[in-house]
C-alpha cells in the first residue's frame, strides 16, 4: 500500500466482502484467513475522502498457497489532469488546452481563450474538474467546465466582489475556495451543485504595515490549513497560518503564527504529506523548507532548510533593467514528495531538487536546471507527476517532461505553447 499520505475513506474488500478500512501506506492483511486453493479477489470498496487521491489494486486476483499472498499491491495518485487554464493579465481572457494523456503536450481548445474581467491575476480549479475560478483586484468570476470538451461557461450570478488579486486557492474536497488581496484573506463556501461562492465568515485583515501585503495563498493537501505569505513588512515578510473549520470553512489562526519568513516570500507549496512546507524568497533568491505540525498546522524551521536558489539575492545591475540574482517566483512539489522545482525570475530558469525524507530540505538534481521563457510567474506539476509547466512572461507555457526516477526536468517535443498577453498563473483540471 502507497501513496495514501493520511487521507481516509479507503476501503478494501475481498471476493466482495470481508471489508478493510485502510488509513496509512504499508502491508495490509483481511480478518478471515482463507484456506489454501482458496481463490482470491481484492477490490477497492471505497475510495478515499478526497477527491485529489484515487486507489487502484495490481495483482489483486489469485489463489492461495501455502505461502502468505505478498504480491497485492494498491497504489493511490492524483488523478490525471485533462485540461490546463492560462489566465492572461493583459488580454483579459484564460487561454485553454487538453492535455495529451501520453505525452503531456498542451493542445488550445476550440473556442479558446475565453474572456473574464479586466486585468484577471491568478485561476484555480476546483479538484474534481466541474468548476474554475479567476480573480482580479475586485472580483473572482466563477465558470463551470465542460466535462467533454474543457470548455469554460459564466456562472449565472458570477463575479463575487472580493480584493482578490494576489492569489486563490481551493481545498482538496472542492468545498471552500480561499483569496487573498489587498490585505484582505478571504474564505468562500464553494456550493456543490452549482459551483457559486458565498462568504464563509467575514473576511480577515492582515495588517501589513508589520506583516507586509498577502501575496500568495495555499490549502495543505488534506484540507486542514491555509497558508498566506506576506512581502515587505516592517520584521521582513511572513507566513500566517490559518486552521480551516471543517463544517464551515472559516479560519483561525494558528497558534505561533505568523512566521518570519524571509523579506519577499512570494510563493509557497506544501508535499502531498503534509509533512513539509517550502516558501520561496523573491528579494534574497532563497527557498526555505518548514516542519508542519500535523496536528496544530504550525511551521517551524528546519536545520539546513534554507537553499540558495541560483545566483541568489536581488542586486541593482546599474543598468537600463537594474535585475539580478534569481528572483524565485514560484515552487511546486511532485505528487509523490520526493521532488520540488522552483522558477527563477531573473534567471529564466527552473531549478530541480530532491527533498530530503527526514528534514524535507531540498538537494540539488544533477543537470538542473533547465531553461524557461522570459520572467518565469508560476509553475505546476501535474498529479501524475510526469509533466510540469511553466508559464512565462512572453506570453508562453513552457512545457516538461519529469523523470520518475531521478526528478530531472527535459523539454517536450513542442517545448512551448503561445498564450494571450502577460500570462499570470496557470491551474490544471481533471
Amino acid at each position: 500500500m502507497n501513496g495514501l499520505f493520511g487521507v481516509t475513506g479507503l476501503k478494501l474488500q475481498n471476493n466482495g466482502g470481508d471489508e478493510l478500512p485502510i488509513a496509512s501506506d504499508g502491508t495490509f492483511s483481511f480478518a478471515t484467513q482463507l484456506a489454501s486453493g482458496a481463490n482470491y479477489a481484492v477490490t477497492v470498496k471505497a475510495q478515499p475522502d478526497l477527491p485529489t487521491r484515487v486507489c487502484y489494486v495490481s495483482n489483486g486476483t489469485g489463489t492461495v498457497s501455502t505461502a502468505p499472498v505478498v504480491n497485492v499491491v494498491i497504489r493511490c495518485a492524483g488523478p490525471a489532469a485533462r485540461f490546463a487554464y492560462v489566465v492572461n493579465n493583459g488580454s483579459n481572457t484564460v487561454s485553454a488546452y487538453a492535455i495529451d494523456g501520453g505525452t503531456g503536450a498542451l493542445n488550445a481548445l476550440v473556442g479558446a481563450p475565453f474572456s473574464t474581467g479586466s486585468q484577471p491575476a491568478r485561476i484555480a480549479a476546483d479538484p474534481v474538474g466541474r468548476f474554475v475560478y479567476v480573480t482580479n483586484a475586485t472580483s473572482v468570476w466563477a465558470y463551470t467546465v465542460d466535462a467533454g470538451t474543457g470548455a469554460l461557461s459564466p456562472l449565472a450570478g458570477a463575479p463575487v466582489s472580493a480584493p482578490a488579486s494576489n492569489g486563490i486557492a481551493v481545498d482538496p474536497k472542492g468545498r471552500f475556495a480561499y483569496t487573498v488581496g489587498s490585505g484582505i484573506v478571504s474564505a468562500f463556501a464553494i456550493d456543490a451543485s452549482s459551483g457559486a461562492l458565498s462568504l464563509a465568515g467575514a473576511p480577515i485583515s492582515i495588517p501589513t504595515a508589520t506583516l507586509g501585503s498577502p501575496n500568495f495563498v495555499t490549502v495543505d493537501p488534506l484540507g486542514k490549513f491555509v497558508y498566506v505569505t506576506c512581502e515587505n513588512g516592517v520584521g521582513g515578510g511572513a507566513v500566517i497560518a490559518y486552521s480551516i473549520d471543517a463544517g464551515t470553512g472559516a479560519l483561525s489562526p494558528v497558534p505561533g503564527s505568523p512566521l518570519v519568513a524571509g523579506f519577499f516570500p512570494r510563493s509557497s507549496a506544501v508535499d502531498p504529506a503534509g509533512r513539509f512546507a517550502y516558501v520561496t524568497d523573491y528579494l534574497w533568491g532563497l527557498v526555505s523548507a518548514y516542519a508542519m505540525d500535523a496536528s496544530t498546522g504550525a511551521l517551524h524551521s528546519v536545520a539546513g532548510g534554507t537553499t540558495v536558489v541560483g545566483s541568489g539575492a536581488y542586486r541593482d545591475s546599474g543598468g537600463p533593467i537594474p535585475l539580478s540574482g534569481s528572483g524565485p517566483t514560484s515552487v511546486a512539489v511532485d505528487p509523490t514528495g520526493r521532488f520540488a522545482y522552483v522558477a527563477s525570475g531573473f534567471e529564466k530558469k527552473v531549478y530541480a531538487y530532491s527533498t530530503e525524507s527526514s528534514t524535507g530540505a531540498l538537494v540539488p538534481l544533477a543537470g538542473a536546471p533547465v531553461a524557461t521563457g522570459n520572467a518565469p510567474q508560476h509553475i505546476v506539476v501535474d498529479p501524475t507527476g510526469q509533466f510540469a509547466y511553466v508559464v512565462n512572461s512572453n506570453s508562453t507555457v513552457s512545457a516538461y517532461m519529469i523523470d520518475a526516477s531521478s526528478g530531472a526536468l527535459s523539454p517536450m517535443a513542442v517545448p512551448t505553447v503561445p498564450t494571450g498577453a502577460s500570462p499570470r498563473s496557470i491551474a490544471l483540471s481533471r
